[in-house]
């Protein structure tokens, strides 16, 4: 990302910083909708996904790295380490929606 220039106007540097998504991600980002309100997303809901996004991200990631290190050595240090980090990923499961989004 590159960060608009300052003497851009608002509207440009706004547009410079658009994000585009297709239908799908819409949906499985805002939970049908239900974490967006008339004005948009609230700051609680947006850092909710955020913060949901970034833990799907790591557990995948530990998850692949777990998979690869064990094809090559399954008795290495670093599958182990990877599968406590797998497992912890496991127990912990993903953040809890703010109080302001629960039903």
């Amino acid at each position: 990302l590159r960060h608009p220039p300052l003497t851009a106007s608002a509207s440009a540097a706004a547009a410079a910083w658009q994000i585009h998504l297709s239908n799908d991600d819409y949906t499985r980002l805002t939970r049908d909708g239900t974490l967006c309100n008339m004005g948009g997303m609230a700051i609680d809901a947006f850092d909710f996904v955020l913060r949901t996004e970034v833990e799907n991200y790591v557990t995948n990631r530990v998850a692949t790295a777990y998979d690869q290190a064990a094809r090559v050595d399954a008795d290495s240090d670093v599958s182990a380490l990877l599968a406590g980090m797998k497992l912890l990923l496991l127990r912990t499961g993903l953040p809890t929606p703010p109080p302001s989004l629960q039903p």
